[in-house]
């Protein structure tokens, strides 16, 4: 395929932001276009920023706010297609998501690597929890999000046509999976994922919706999803599936989330396999729908712990005087927390520490920086506390 020239690239974005409605963020006033395809930066200034500035809107408590591009990830059989679906019909009935609750919307799924096992997740879904109307729909062929915009372009289209449809506007747009998304696009080359992750924020820039990219991880799962890391650094939220094979539980843990702070929550589902038909021979079709569960103990995150010696010195030099502190609730503790000053931390420590004396306080200094790094202890406003 030959390289697009600059006419070609020109005219592709002009057609693409023809199509997209103007920002309601820019108070009514639009700047023209220098007719080269320019659009006008979003620009808000400080002076405009006043206390009552909201957050933004979620979609998935906790999980998913508008506008959000979210990398949900694990490795195969681990149940991401299978949770992704229930997600979204959770999201196009307006129903709880494993115990989360939602903002009602439609939903365009892009099922590029198994269409009709999406479609039999939906159908199951439906037969199983019987949710009435669903403004949802699915794509059913291979989408390329690398090699122009003429599929984002479909995409945003194919939104907009549901939402006629229907009359629910989107909230959510789900690619699963984002390899069988790409075209020609490397999956371990920055640049290409860096144009593939534009084009996904295009998508949600341009109908106001979260989208979903369901993706895999690499060969050490431990080591995050695959391919570039232009993927994790792009996202506003990146959420691990895992399966227990002991317990059988599936568990989503937010590994990231920009807006809402959320890293560390967990949710869990079970699987329970549901007859849906049967073949052209006889035989009883079946497909996976969700039911909440609780965590298992196992898969709870351990709490944060001290990394090497000194911090693990300065840990336990400060656990008495924290015990015996009768100042509560300062910088920015819970109310009912003990604190120490910093500087009072500092020199309990460096008493403690083995070192050189004149490194004693430079090391100390540097052993609590690591603990309120690694989410040990909290620190504001000169106080110090063990979270």
């Amino acid at each position: 395929m030959s390289e697009p020239t600059r006419a070609d690239l020109d005219a592709a974005r002009i057609g693409f932001w023809e199509r997209v409605p103007a920002d309601p963020r820019s108070n009514g006033e639009t700047v023209p276009s220098d007719g080269a395809g320019h659009e006008p930066l979003e620009v808000i200034y400080a002076d405009e920023i006043g206390p009552d500035m909201k957050a933004p809107p979620q979609v998935v408590e906790d999980l998913l706010c508008e506008k959000d591009v979210a990398d949900l990830y694990g490795t195969s059989q681990s149940g991401k297609t299978t949770l992704t679906v229930r997600l979204s019909i959770a999201v196009a009935t307006g129903s709880e998501f494993l115990g989360k609750r939602t903002r009602r919307g439609a939903v365009l799924y892009v099922a590029s690597e198994a269409p009709v096992n999406v479609l039999r997740r939906i159908q199951g879904a439906k037969q199983h929890g019987s949710p009435g109307r669903m403004p949802m729909a699915v794509i059913c062929e291979t989408v390329d999000l690398f090699d122009g915009l003429h599929d984002v372009e479909r995409i945003v289209e194919a939104a907009r046509a549901l939402e006629r449809k229907s009359g629910v506007r989107p909230r959510l747009v789900v690619i699963d999976t984002l390899a069988r998304s790409l075209g020609s696009a490397d999956e371990n080359a920055t640049r290409d994922m860096g144009a593939v992750m534009r084009n996904l924020t295009n998508i949600a820039n341009a109908i106001n919706s979260a989208v979903v990219i369901v993706h895999h991880t690499g060969k050490d799962s431990q080591r995050g999803a695959r391919g570039s890391s232009v993927i994790y650094s792009n996202a506003d939220a990146e959420i691990l599936c895992e399966h227990d094979e002991v317990s059988g539980i599936r568990t989503l843990t937010v590994k990231k989330q920009r807006s809402l702070g959320s890293e560390g929550l967990q949710l869990a589902a079970r699987f329970q396999r549901l007859e849906v038909g049967v073949d052209e021979w006889g035989k009883p079709l079946t497909v996976s729908v969700v039911e909440p569960a609780d965590v298992p103990q196992a898969c709870r995150p351990k709490p944060p712990q001290p990394s090497g010696a000194n911090q693990r010195i300065a840990a336990g030099a400060l656990a008495a005087p924290l015990r015996e502190s009768t100042s509560y609730g300062k910088g920015g503790a819970p109310p009912l927390w003990p604190c120490l000053q910093l500087d009072e931390a500092v020199t309990i420590v460096a008493a403690s520490l083995t070192c050189e004396d004149r490194r004693r306080v430079e090391r100390a200094r540097q052993a609590i920086a690591g603990l309120v790094s690694r989410g040990v202890f909290g620190s504001l406003d000169g106080w110090l506390w063990h979270k």
